[in-house]
């Protein structure tokens, strides 16, 4: 028999959520093993996201179709940095990486430069656990019944 729900638990800050899997060659990841309910690394050296996965798009830019496969892959690796499953040397390739999607998709080149130089000046305090998302609940408190 089911309850209905009383209060919900929800995270702030996502625009976009995949509708099909997404799959991402990662040859720094060869020999390595997560699985999350969203995220996934094989050792075959490929990050897979799952469907139903959430990200906010490009932070701080404007989300064009040039950017989107590229903050879609970004804010997945960004997010295995804050749970401790990815070691944050491995920043530099993913920001590397990122800027070459951005290129691959079409943006110009020197907003790819841009991109880039932002992710490298501002990016490490988003790969830090203190920035991982908040639950929060609704309503705040439950009433008697």
């Amino acid at each position: 028999m089911y309850q209905e729900t009383k209060q919900i638990a929800y995270k702030k800050g996502y625009k976009y959520q995949t509708q099909e899997i997404a799959i991402f060659q990662m040859n720094s990841l060869v020999g390595i093993t997560i699985d999350t309910k969203y995220l996934q690394v094989v050792p075959e050296g490929y990050l897979i996201i799952r469907e139903g996965y959430a990200w906010d798009g490009a932070s701080g830019a404007i989300d064009t179709d040039s950017i989107m496969r590229g903050a879609l892959f970004h804010d997945a690796c960004y997010q295995l940095m804050r749970a401790g499953l990815l070691a944050d040397y491995q920043k530099t390739f993913i920001d590397n990486k990122f800027h070459q999607y951005c290129i691959e998709d079409g943006m110009f080149t020197i907003r790819a430069m841009y991109v880039l130089q932002a992710v490298e000046a501002f990016g490490h305090d988003s790969t830090l656990p203190e920035t991982i998302k908040e639950v929060l609940h609704a309503p705040l408190r439950l009433q008697n019944e």
